[in-house]
């Protein structure tokens, strides 16, 4: 697993990715790389998963790689500080590893530098949880149905129709939210582009959403960010209206978020739909580790 979310998401992602790598019969070991170019404070060389600079992978031969998104920061993905060596990461894996998995940004950075396709700006951040449905005829579909539910945290995106014009394959789409799950062929095997986020956990968004609040507040957006689309009910959002009100007549401030009190109030649940997408990635992939070597233990570099 290469983790290139910042330090306040950095742990929380990687204990989703790692859940989400167990899930199915095969025997998985996980190890761990970092980008060196992704601006952070913490010092990963004393980490204990034991991270190693992702240099150390390209030595290696795992039979699964996960690469993590970032937060974006410039208009360009090609300015950010790290697009030199996740561009290049992204290239070796298309070219070495036969199961990959790419979340969110990095799906754009793969898009972007393999395809040549460059992502959109989307007038308004994309929050909450959108009905989906499925290509139930897909390799990667089986055990999801044909209806479900996915979340989506983004600032950016890529048509599907763009997808569909450069021949990759949809597998999990919304008229709402765009696609969120496709693949892509390459030389070494397949790539899974995830631009939604399946492996967040109940309380993911709400924790994004209360980061973008005291962001506001702090004067550091411009706007109030939306409640996550179809992610509270009714009583749930009436909190946050209500917290919003307090804290624009000054009588609350932005750290008293009512995090706790909103919890019970989530009534998403995406969570069986997000173990199957990756017990059959994960199943996909060891196939592919036993064709090649008999064996029943994969790698999977996260």
């Amino acid at each position: 697993m290469i983790n290139n979310m910042p330090d306040l998401a950095f742990e929380e992602t990687y204990r989703q990715f790692d859940r989400l790598s167990h899930l199915s019969s095969w025997s998985v070991e996980v190890s761990c790389y970092y980008i060196e170019s992704v601006p952070r404070q913490m010092d990963l060389r004393s980490h204990p998963a034991g991270y190693l600079p992702v240099d150390a992978l390209y030595r290696t031969r795992p039979d699964a790689v996960i690469v993590t998104g970032s937060e974006p920061k410039e208009a360009n993905l090609e300015d950010e500080p790290y697009w030199v060596e996740l561009s290049e990461l992204i290239r070796w894996a298309a070219e070495t590893v036969p199961a990959v998995l790419l979340s969110c940004l990095a799906s754009h950075a793969a898009l972007l530098s393999l395809d040549g396709i460059q992502r959109i700006r989307l007038p308004r951040k994309q929050s909450g949880v959108y009905s989906q449905w499925v290509y139930t005829e897909h390799e990667l579909a089986d055990g999801l149905g044909w209806r479900l539910s996915f979340p989506h945290s983004r600032l950016n995106d890529i048509p599907l129709q763009t997808l569909l014009d450069r021949g990759i394959r949809p597998l999990v789409a919304s008229t709402l939210s765009g696609w969120t799950v496709a693949t892509r062929a390459t030389c070494a095997g397949m790539v899974l582009l995830l631009q939604g986020h399946p492996e967040y956990v109940r309380t993911t968004l709400l924790k994004e959403y209360r980061r973008d609040v005291r962001r506001y507040f702090g004067g550091l957006l411009a706007e109030h960010p939306a409640i996550p689309s179809g992610y509270v009910d009714a009583d749930g959002a009436g909190i946050l209206e209500d917290f919003r009100s307090e804290c624009e007549s000054g009588r609350l401030r932005p750290d008293d978020f009512p995090f706790e009190a909103v919890v019970p109030y989530v009534t998403a649940d995406w969570s069986s739909s997000a173990d199957q997408l990756f017990r059959n990635w994960v199943e996909h992939a060891g196939r592919l580790v036993h064709l090649e070597s008999g064996s029943n233990v994969g790698t999977v570099s996260a």
